[in-house]
């Protein structure tokens, strides 16, 4: 895998997909991926398979683990934190705690109200 010439991202290193060399490969690309940068590859088909694969691995593992954490509601959130529901409206608009919506349903990851109750967040 290499770049490509007048990419405007500043990777320049090359690397196989085999062994040690495809997970170093794979760990500069989600790098990369990371800095949202235009990002332009030149892959043949093995190296392309190589790339996805990892990467949906990774994308359906993060969303069964989210599946299976518990979800609580507004209600039970804002009675938990003794907050009022406005709160978490303005926690959402600021960025502090994203809920998950599915539907008109919003839904919080106990997860994350653990760690606000710990002082983590």
């Amino acid at each position: 895998m290499y770049p490509l010439p007048g990419n405007r991202s500043d990777a320049t290193r090359r690397a196989g997909c085999a062994g040690a060399a495809g997970r170093q490969m794979m760990h500069n690309v989600e790098e990369q991926l990371q800095t949202k940068q235009f990002i332009q590859y030149q892959l043949n088909k093995d190296d392309l398979e190589t790339v996805l694969g990892s990467l949906i691995e990774k994308i359906i593992s993060r969303y069964e683990a989210a599946k299976r954490e518990p979800k609580l509601t507004i209600k039970q959130v804002s009675q938990r934190l003794n907050v009022d529901p406005s709160t978490l409206w303005r926690w959402e608009r600021d960025g502090y705690l994203i809920p998950t919506r599915i539907g008109r349903k919003v839904l919080y990851n106990e997860s994350d109200i653990a760690a606000i109750e710990e002082g983590r967040i």
